[in-house]
């Protein structure tokens, strides 16, 4: 059994295995990396499954409404005195008693709890499958996320490299140059030091491109010896910038964001809890049918007599002869059992009524707890509400500053370069120092990352306003 057991999980593991390499075609875009995550994430198969269970108790409510059906056999034996119940008298012997049954009843009527219960699950089937597409949503933007800081990973490597490439055609130069004897050891040291510098810089960055190729790769649930790379977009340098308003943005997502539909439906979902709990006030009135038959090994029937003497039972009145009557004693067998079954058929049909009159508060306070369940699930949409205003409100002003942010960092940026050009052209004249070119290619450096930093933000923001508006998830694109 075991080996069995471990067969199919190897055979399950293979399989998916065979399933993710064939949605790995090239590299990968966000579209497909959303698709992998929602199709091989464990937390969203667990929704899912979440979901699924509130299915089956939907099912389950609106099978209560069938009649129920009930087949019963008993068997057994009675030992000692007990009364034959064919004969009504009392009897010392073992008997073999075989009872059948075929009970069904329905529910005519208790208060509507039985219709109220179907819809107060019907509401609470719909809301998991909104919290499903909430957790979808919420999965999408986490890769979207993942799949930006990747992308900027890779860009940062590629300004460290090209700073690395740089430096060492000027420190290859100064080499030379030294060599010459037209520049002193002093500089080709300071260049050897700042190329260390940026090796160093170069080495975190592909540490951070790591990480963050980790961080995409275990959403999409890719396993680690996959080989795959993701597509590089033509990101704008200028941002389209869109006048959002965060009230419309707000009234938007209200109409879009499934957990706000989810707690909609659930608060619907409680206030029929109520309703189906106030119906247990009402008396159940249910139609009732039984069929039953029963045998026995005491129910015998005759089948002849055996004469075992004489008995005298008077005289004759003018002969005085004695008179003699003969003894018979009867001849039995049990009835065979399809006679028995069929004379002791009964059938009973009726209608019943229950009605708790007093049952401990019980009912009451179900009703209580109800109205309480419905309050908590009116103040969660609300807080849900509160919560999502706040984070449209954060994600415009978000957007908006990162608007004014990259436009500041790409004029810094196009300075920063005219002013790298320059320096450098001055620096291989000699008119300037090392200490001087240095530090304005730091501050080129610095411009770099902060201008692409502020690209990527303004990208994420980008998608998260178009997320809370209902665009889908994609990467502005020039």
């Amino acid at each position: 059994m075991k080996r069995i057991v471990l067969f199919i999980l190897v055979l399950f593991i293979l399989q998916s295995k065979q399933l993710l390499s064939q949605d790995i075609v090239g590299p990968l875009s966000l579209e497909a990396c959303i698709k992998l995550a929602t199709r091989y994430s464990p937390e969203l198969h667990n929704a899912r499954l979440q979901a699924a269970m509130s299915e089956v108790d939907l099912r389950g409510a609106k099978f209560a409404q069938l009649p129920t059906l009930g087949f019963g056999v008993n068997h057994g034996y009675n030992f000692g005195r007990s009364i034959d119940r064919f004969t009504n008298q009392f009897v010392t012997r073992s008997i073999l008693t075989d009872f059948f049954s075929l009970n069904a009843s329905v529910v005519l009527y208790n208060g509507s709890n039985l219709r109220n219960t179907i819809k107060q699950q019907r509401y609470t089937a719909a809301a998991s499958v909104k919290d499903v597409a909430a957790f979808q949503n919420q999965l999408s933007l986490n890769v979207a996320s993942a799949y930006l800081s990747l992308l900027m990973a890779k860009e940062l490597v590629k300004s460290f490299e090209s700073q690395v490439e740089a430096t060492e055609a000027q420190l290859d130069r100064a080499t030379k140059m030294l060599q010459a004897g037209s520049v002193d050891r002093g500089v080709e040291l300071a260049l050897a030091s700042q190329l260390a510098q940026e090796q160093l810089s170069l080495t975190e960055a592909l540490n951070q491109l790591e990480m963050a190729r980790i961080g995409l790769q275990n959403l999409i649930v890719i396993p680690p010896e996959s080989a795959w790379d993701i597509i590089t977009p033509r990101i704008q340098n200028d941002p389209v910038v869109v006048q959002h308003d965060a009230e419309e943005v707000f009234q938007n997502a209200l109409r879009v964001m499934p957990e706000i539909a989810a707690g909609e439906l659930r608060v619907m979902g409680a206030e029929m809890m109520e309703k189906a709990a106030r119906g247990l006030r009402a008396p159940t009135i249910s139609l009732y049918a039984n069929m039953s038959t029963v045998f026995s090994e005491n129910a015998l029937q005759i089948t002849g007599y055996n004469t075992i003497g004489t008995v005298p039972i008077g005289f004759v009145q003018n002969t005085g002869e004695l008179v003699m009557r003969p003894i018979e004693v009867p001849t039995t067998r049990v009835i065979p059992l399809q006679n028995q079954l069929k004379d002791n058929f009964g059938q009973t049909l009726g209608v019943s009524l229950n009605w708790n009159i007093f049952n401990g508060m019980a009912v009451q306070n179900n009703i209580k707890r109800s109205q309480i369940n419905m309050q908590m699930q009116e103040n969660n949409l609300q807080q849900n509400k509160l919560v999502l205003r706040a984070s449209v409100a954060r994600s415009v002003a978000d957007y908006k500053a990162s608007v004014a942010k990259v436009n500041a960092a790409q004029k810094a940026l196009n300075a920063s370069v005219l002013q790298m050009d320059f320096t450098e052209k001055r620096f291989e004249n000699g008119l300037i120092n090392y200490v001087e070119y240095v530090n304005v290619k730091n501050q080129f450096t610095r411009a770099q990352i902060t201008a692409l930093q502020a690209r990527f933000e303004w990208l994420f923001n980008t998608v998260v306003v178009d997320f809370y508006n209902g665009n889908p998830l994609t990467i502005p694109q020039s």
